[in-house]
């Protein structure tokens, strides 16, 4: 999926769920995350605190963030990285 479907899928998710919605695209190496404002977490400032760890560049605000990567690795450790802390809340 490109970033704009990705980023449409996870408005659409987050609209029917209070989970935050963690979305990765192999085609692109980039990850969103996204919440409908139910959950503390601001994803801009996770982003921020972590992407460096992971040669990424990228930023948000409280509700939502995107990134991008220079490789797969990379991208899949960040995503993966995200996911625990977010299950980690």
């Amino acid at each position: 999926k490109s970033m704009k479907e990705m980023q449409q899928l996870a408005v659409e998710v987050s609209k029917r769920s209070d989970a935050a919605v963690l979305l990765a695209s192999k085609k692109e190496w980039k990850v969103v995350l996204m919440h409908c404002g139910k959950q503390y977490l601001h994803c801009g400032n996770l982003f921020k605190e972590h992407l460096g760890k992971y040669n990424g560049k990228g930023g948000g605000s409280e509700q939502s963030a995107q990134a991008v990567f220079a490789d797969w690795s990379n991208m899949i450790g960040f995503y993966e990285h995200v996911g625990k802390v977010i299950h980690d809340k």
